[in-house]
């Protein structure tokens, strides 16, 4: 088995900006705010970690925006 390729750093750089600001938006969630959303956010985002195919991660990304977006 080959080893994993490393990650795009652009979209690593958007990844963890979108992470980071998704965590500051939990501040204000109603049910427990940000003890309620960081173990749901760090899992959700840990599922996808492994993940190296860029048109993957990009899909992620905008599933992302979307979710925090709230539409």
């Amino acid at each position: 088995m080959p080893p994993a390729s490393p990650p795009n750093p652009e979209l690593r750089r958007k990844v963890i900006a979108l992470y980071k600001e998704m965590l500051h938006l939990g501040k204000e969630y109603p049910n427990g705010g940000l003890a309620y959303v960081r173990p749901r956010l760090h899992r959700a985002f840990m599922a996808n970690a492994g993940l190296r195919d860029e048109e993957e991660v990009a899909k992620k990304i905008a599933h992302a925006e979307y979710v925090k977006k709230g539409k």
